[in-house]
């Protein structure tokens, strides 16, 4: 008869894997969404969007980056002015 004495390195490292792929699931969601904003705000204020503008916006990965570019929508003379 063997008792378990706590979780083994095996289980040690699944659970480890686990929340590492949940913080990566999670942060690709944030910058999923904070990419829908970001495209959805500068549609409103300029329309259809060239394709270099949403590449920019689908190659950044930083998600203060992102924030920063959707506070800025508003105060936008020209998409030109846009810093990703």
């Amino acid at each position: 008869m063997s008792t378990k004495l706590g979780p083994t390195i095996a289980d040690l490292a699944m659970e480890t894997g686990e929340k590492k792929g949940e913080q990566k699931g999670r942060r690709e969601g944030q910058l999923a969404a904070f990419r829908e904003i970001l495209r959805e705000s500068l549609q409103d204020r300029f329309g259809a969007l060239p394709k270099a503008v949403l590449e920019r916006i689908e190659n950044t990965i930083d998600l203060d980056i992102l924030r920063t570019a959707r506070r800025q929508v508003a105060s936008l003379k020209i998409l030109d002015d846009l810093h990703l």
